[in-house]
């Protein structure tokens, strides 16, 4: 995991901590009177404003209504999957609810991680696999998930990397892998970036 990733997971989990982590009394009449809007979806969308506006709305509701407290996070997480459409959701029913999720005590700082690029790519390829007849051994999901990689990542990954689905366990891929797709973001958007700057000093030519 990138240092940049690390980090941002970090704010996260503080927010989270900060606004549910310490036990409050039960809410009380007045407060269960109160009706507060229900949280839009979030639908897994590779938009860090997006998630970051979306995860402070179930915060103020959990928090309002009491649900906090290292006892809670049980019910902190069922009421953040009423609250996820699409991908989101796909990868919480793999990850959280699955029978094969690697994670077996969920916290509620653990869930908030936004799902995005290969790592969404990843989840819909386990998901596809759970449901076959036979499932595909360790090797053969890490060379379905190499190639079907977007070129520029799995040329950047096999040729700098040295990432190997023969000699390379399948959560150093997602890491070298993760650290490419980042690579590449960074790239294209300095290269948009000098183009629209190439665009705006460029002279016009003149009919005269």
């Amino acid at each position: 995991m990138s240092g940049y990733t690390e980090s941002l997971l970090e704010k996260y989990r503080q927010r989270i901590y900060e606004a549910v982590g310490h036990h409050t009394a039960p809410a009380g009449p007045e407060v269960k009177a109160i009706k507060i809007t229900q949280p839009k979806y979030y639908k897994g969308q590779d938009d860090i404003n997006a998630f970051d506006e979306w995860v402070n709305q179930p915060l103020r509701w959990l928090k309002i209504y009491k649900v906090t407290g290292p006892g809670r996070d049980a019910d902190c997480i069922t009421y953040a999957r009423t609250c996820l459409e699409g991908m989101a959701a796909q990868w919480f029913d793999q990850e959280v609810d699955g029978p094969d999720h690697m994670i077996h005590d969920w916290t509620f700082e653990d869930f908030y991680s936004p799902a995005k690029g290969v790592l969404a790519f990843y989840n819909d390829l386990k998901c596809r696999a759970s449901r076959m007849v036979q499932l595909p051994d360790e090797y053969s999901m890490k060379r379905k998930f190499v190639n079907g990689l977007p070129l520029p990542i799995a040329e950047g990954v096999l040729k700098s990397r040295g990432v190997s689905a023969e000699h390379m366990p399948m959560d150093q891929i997602l890491i070298e892998v993760q650290r490419m797709e980042s690579a590449l973001k960074l790239i294209n958007n300095h290269t948009r970036v000098q183009q629209s700057k190439q665009a705006g000093t460029r002279p016009t030519n003149s009919d005269n």
